[in-house]
């Protein structure tokens, strides 16, 4: 399983389903499991926002591969 921790708020990302969907975006958010509510789906989430102005949010077990298309990491 794909470790979403590790990309970054504002990060440009490429991902890549399970079903061979694509997705790219800037890292909005990442939500664990235990801050959704009872009605939710209970599992970690990351969400991007894609070039239309799209907010996605895409499962971790959905997920095969995340690129890092740029990084925040260094800017001050």
């Amino acid at each position: 399983m794909i470790n979403i921790w590790s990309y970054e708020y504002r990060d440009k990302i490429k991902i890549i389903c399970d079903d061979d969907t694509v997705f790219e975006g800037i890292v909005s958010d990442i939500t664990a499991a235990e801050e959704r509510s009872d009605l939710g789906r209970q599992e970690d989430g990351i969400c991007i926002i894609s070039e239309d102005g799209k907010y996605i949010e895409i499962y971790q077990s959905e997920i095969k591969s995340i690129e890092r298309l740029t990084s925040t990491e260094n800017i001050a």
